[in-house]
């Protein structure tokens, strides 16, 4: 199957947040669990009937939250819980395994690990999924690659990006290292990238071995490292710009990453960072898409 491109106007918050689920559903996963906020609840499936709409059984309300389950890889079927508070701040948790203690409309089920938000889950304290109410998002997935999945939201007529939430099938450097990393906060945040062997800092997180102590869900590095030879035309600035691999690293200080264990397979690093997103050129006409640090390929059609 081919990838599938996707511009979208979300309206609310909520239907930010809720075009990335769609999408993670549409890229093979499925709704196990879900709470609309107010009095629906379902341990097995999704209350969602309305949608991203407000009311009983819509996304649109305080305290909604969704369990997805993603297909299986490396033995694993990852497990997201996303819930938000209506007004761009979300609570997300990341597991192996289907998180299922004690869930009410709500409240989100007990079990695996914050990597968005604070607090509990009978206390939720969101942290913020988007900056900015974008009247733009793309979403791109590739449905025979489901951890090939990522929305981004930025304003009409350019503007850093507001929101980012993705899936990166990784390749792997090491044996035994799962390949699968995830991302979501309302930016892409970098350091150092003028110099062309910059340092990418982000809310990226993956299941990591750590030495004799076996392995955990752990906040990871993007490192950008030069490959030569690589480059995209800017539609922007009408000239070549150096692209960089993308790896992975463990440690969790930006300024000294250790243990590279595996390189992006969906994204590049652009060696100038240019805040209006836009399309640029490779090979075709508009083959890649450039949001703020970030390139992907594209299908060619207008941002």
């Amino acid at each position: 199957m081919a990838r599938v491109y996707s511009k979208l106007t979300p309206s609310t918050y909520a239907e930010q947040l809720w075009n990335f689920i769609q999408a993670l559903v549409s890229a093979g996963g499925s709704i196990v669990s879900s709470g609309d906020g107010l009095s629906a609840l379902s341990t097995t499936t999704s209350v969602f009937s309305g949608g991203a709409a407000s009311g009983a059984n819509g996304f649109d309300n305080s305290g909604a939250w969704a369990q997805v389950a993603m297909p299986s890889r490396d033995s694993i079927t990852w497990h997201v819980v996303m819930q938000h508070d209506a007004i761009g701040g979300a609570r997300v948790k990341l597991s192996k395994t289907k998180m299922t203690g004690s869930p009410l409309a709500t409240r989100t089920p007990t079990g695996g690990t914050i990597v968005l938000g604070t607090g509990t889950d009978a206390s939720p304290t969101y942290g913020a999924f988007s900056s900015w109410l974008a009247v733009e998002q793309i979403v791109w997935y590739d449905t025979a690659n489901p951890y090939d999945v990522a929305s981004f939201c930025y304003p009409t007529g350019g503007g850093d990006v507001s929101q980012a939430a993705f899936f990166d099938p990784i390749a792997t450097l090491e044996s035994g290292q799962t390949q699968t990393v995830f991302y979501i906060a309302s930016s892409i945040v970098w350091t150092n990238l003028a110099n062309d062997d910059g340092l990418g800092t982000s809310a990226a997180w993956a299941e990591v071995k750590k030495g004799q102590t076996g392995a955990a869900i752990a906040n990871v590095r993007m490192l950008a490292a030069v490959r030569p030879g690589e480059g995209v035309t800017s539609a922007a600035a009408g000239t070549p710009r150096h692209t960089f691999r993308i790896f992975y690293a463990r440690s969790g200080a930006a300024s000294n990453p250790q243990q590279v264990f595996g390189y992006s397979t969906v994204f590049r690093a652009l060696s100038v960072e240019v805040g209006t997103p836009h399309t640029g050129t490779v090979s075709t006409t508009r083959d890649r898409l450039i949001l703020g640090p970030l390139v992907t390929s594209w299908d060619g059609s207008t941002v």
